[in-house]
């Protein structure tokens, strides 16, 4: 609040008596604690940097009053709160080793450099080379008659003359940072950069000893030596090299570092004119325009060789990036000399007919790259199928436009399906972009539950129509969706994001085959492994269940799978083996012919049900969804536990099993006679066919519901064997046991 009030005060009497001299009179009132910080730079001046503050009075005389500190970090960061000041005019003084940006190193030795400055102007102050040498030349000039300000201004001023530089707006040298963009910074950086060039540590405090003292008296350097010393720094200065050094360094140490463009502030051909101000243009060139190029595709100019330049010149492109003898500078300048090779690298639009320029400009001259993307091949017409099974009449189909992020616009068109095989039609599309969202909605037929669906599916599909006219929406293209526009946004071209996202649902089901066929491509009724594979993975999802449990299903692995392309979740994974487990594929067969043969449309089905086999073999997910047997049933003890194997001859027993759904049990009794009672049975039959003097066949006669029949084990005397019994129990109809159980009886 006080120092708000302070400056406040400060620039008042400024305004209203416009004299410095009333300024300075009223700076210089005692103020309280201030708070200081900066940077010390020649480069960035190293961690343990001693700084010294010492109080000056209107003569800039020193009052006995200093402080110390130190510099906090690698990048020349400082901090000090001083005791109360009875003059604000304060000279700084920074010993400390220091980055070296013309060698790229840590500088031997350890330099000196000073600053003054007012802390009622400014609470910030930077320590640099400009601040060093303006020193002396303020003080003399102080000396003269001169107030404060106006010696720190003549006394800079003065400086940039000796390096070719007017400037009037120049902020002062404490407020400058080599760091930072800006114009005012670049001409820091260059000034440090001459000084610097090949000297060491001594030499380089020699000459801006020998600067600040041919300057003092009247602002100018006479000394030829010294004009011949800045002259040579700066024609052998490697000016790419010094920008690569500080980018490197100040990402080294964590700073979002901006280098301003030093490079035009140095006169790199010593005829006296900055390079800024120099004809420095090579021989003329141009890039061929590439015309009816592929849409989101790198291209690449022709190569260009320069000549003609009288020294090295800034090269730099607005868009794309520019490539140096066969190295990728990007946007960042560069330097080029006679004899390098230059490329400009640009990816066309995402839009059809859109163009994109780079500029590139070296020194004076300049000159376009242009890639110019083909025509849109207008789809002016869509069709396709929407299958689980088909979809039934009358279901919603939209289609509309995505932006380059596969977000949707204004733009869409809608249509119905025709007839119950899922067919719908749309005509006269005309999009801006060429990538579309397709949703559905609608009632299907079901071939597992055999049925149509009790309540309405909703699917999607992302298409480019620039590549289609035919959208089949299914639960593949569902599936992939949230993982495509992941993938696009990650950087991804939509191709590849659909090709990518594709392998990765396929492998979820343990499919691998090498399909390059887009998922909205894909027909249950087509006889090809396109078609194979979809019926499989459409009833492995749906299972036996109902409408509402596949749309959870399909949003929940869509999601799981969105950010990794993996399902991580062990739950949706089970729930995909406890449906492939049951499924009675001979009947989905037989159900699939024969309703499209109703619908009017005869087809051959594919080997689907290799795939659904294949799943069931390989998949790491766990079934969870088994057939269980309690320990007791209607009629006592249940013989079909594994816990009970031992028991009575001529006494009563259930048979008992709870079936999920899909699942048909078989169990066969080997090796002696068994008596049971059809009075009792519950979800059983004796298959009489098969039964033999020493066999009992016995078969579940729905799936979901429990079983249970009475079984007794009785004994005759003309059987060769009454103590044991062989029990095999069979699932859906195979021909092989997947259990077997050997049952004992006491005597």
């Amino acid at each position: 609040m006080f120092k708000n009030l302070l400056y406040t005060s400060l620039l008042f009497l400024f305004v209203i008596s416009c004299k410095e001299e009333t300024l300075v009179e009223e700076l210089n009132k005692p103020i309280k604690n201030v708070d200081i910080s900066g940077y010390v730079q020649k480069g960035p001046f190293i961690n343990g940097t001693t700084l010294i503050i010492t109080e000056l009075d209107d003569s800039l005389a020193a009052t006995g009053k200093t402080f110390t500190t130190q510099i906090t970090d690698n990048r020349g960061s400082f901090f000090i709160k001083t005791s109360q000041l009875d003059y604000t005019n304060l000279q700084l003084i920074a010993t400390g080793f220091y980055y070296d940006e013309v060698k790229g190193e840590k500088s031997a030795a350890q330099l000196t450099l000073y600053a003054l400055a007012n802390v009622s102007t400014d609470i910030r102050i930077n320590v640099n080379i400009l601040s060093h040498l303006e020193k002396d030349r303020v003080l003399f000039l102080i000396n003269q008659g001169k107030g404060f300000l106006e010696a720190k201004a003549q006394a800079q001023s003065e400086i940039l003359a000796i390096f070719g530089i007017v400037k009037e707006d120049m902020q002062h040298s404490e407020l400058l940072d080599i760091s930072q963009a800006g114009e005012d910074n670049a001409i820091l950086l260059a000034i440090s950069a001459i000084l610097q060039g090949e000297n060491t540590v001594a030499q380089l405090s020699e000459l801006l000893a020998d600067i600040s003292t041919d300057l003092r008296e009247d602002g100018v350097v006479n000394s030829n030596k010294i004009k011949g010393a800045l002259k040579h720094n700066a024609i052998n200065l490697d000016l790419l090299a010094i920008r690569q050094h500080l980018v490197e360094r100040y990402a080294e140490l964590g700073v979002e570092a901006s280098i301003a463009n030093f490079e035009q502030y140095v006169d790199s051909d010593g005829d006296g004119i900055l390079n800024k101000d120099d004809d420095n243009t090579p021989d003329e060139f141009v890039f061929a325009a590439v015309e009816n190029a592929e849409r989101n595709t790198t291209y690449l100019s022709e190569k260009v060789t320069i000549s003609g330049l009288p020294f090295p010149a800034i090269a730099q492109v607005n868009e794309g990036e520019l490539l140096l003898n066969g190295e990728s500078v990007g946007q960042d300048t560069a330097y080029v000399s006679d004899g390098d090779e230059l490329q400009i690298k640009l990816n066309s639009p995402l839009n059809w007919s859109g163009q994109l320029s780079a500029l590139l400009t070296i020194g004076d001259y300049q000159t376009p790259f242009s890639v110019t993307n083909q025509t849109y091949p207008w789809a002016t017409a869509i069709s396709g199928y929407l299958q689980v099974g088909p979809f039934s009449n009358g279901a919603s189909f939209t289609l509309t436009q995505l932006d380059s992020g596969l977000n949707k616009t204004e733009k869409s068109f809608s249509a119905q399906t025709s007839n119950s095989q899922g067919a719908y039609q749309k005509g006269e599309i005309e999009v801006d972009y060429p990538w579309t969202i397709a949703e559905t909605k609608g009632y299907y037929y079901d071939f597992i539950n055999e049925q149509t669906s009790e309540s309405e599916l909703q699917l999607t599909a992302y298409t480019d129509l620039s590549a289609n006219d035919k959208i089949n929406v299914n639960v593949l293209t569902y599936l992939e969706a949230p993982r495509v526009k992941y993938l696009v946004n990650s950087g991804l071209s939509f191709a590849d994001a659909k090709q990518q996202a594709q392998q990765e649902v396929l492998a979820v089901f343990e499919i691998q085959d090498d399909i390059t066929t887009l998922s909205e491509h894909f027909d249950i009724t087509q006889n090809n492994a396109e078609g194979a594979i979809l019926l499989a993975i459409s009833a492995i999802l749906q299972g036996y269940e109902s409408t509402g449990t596949l749309q959870e299903l399909l949003r929940n692995i869509s999601e799981d799978l969105e950010t990794d392309g993996t399902l991580d979740n062990p739950v949706l994974g089970s729930a995909l083996i406890n449906n492939a487990f049951y499924l009675d594929l001979a009947a989905i067969r037989t159900t699939v012919i024969s309703k499209y043969k109703e619908l009017g449309k005869t087809i051959t089905l594919a080997d689907f049900e290799k795939y659904v086999k294949a799943f069931k073999e390989k998949t790491i997910y766990k079934l969870t969804n088994l057939i269980t047997y309690p320990t007791s049933g209607f009629y006592g003890t249940n013989i079909l536990t594994e816990k009970n194997s031992n028991f009575n001859m001529n006494s009563d027993y259930s048979m008992a099993a709870n079936l999920p759904k899909g699942a048909q049990l078989k169990v066969i009794i080997r090796g002696g006679e068994t008596s049971y009672s059809l009075s009792t049975e519950i979800n059983w039959k004796w298959v009489q066919k098969e039964s033999s003097n020493n066999c009992s066949v016995f078969i579940t006669t729905s799936s979901g519901e429990a079983a249970d029949i009475q079984i007794r084990f009785i004994t005759f005397t003309n059987s060769p064997s009454n103590s044991t019994r062989v029990m095999e129990y069979y699932l859906n109809g195979e021909d092989d046991p997947f259990q077997v159980k050997k049952i004992t009886f006491i005597p």
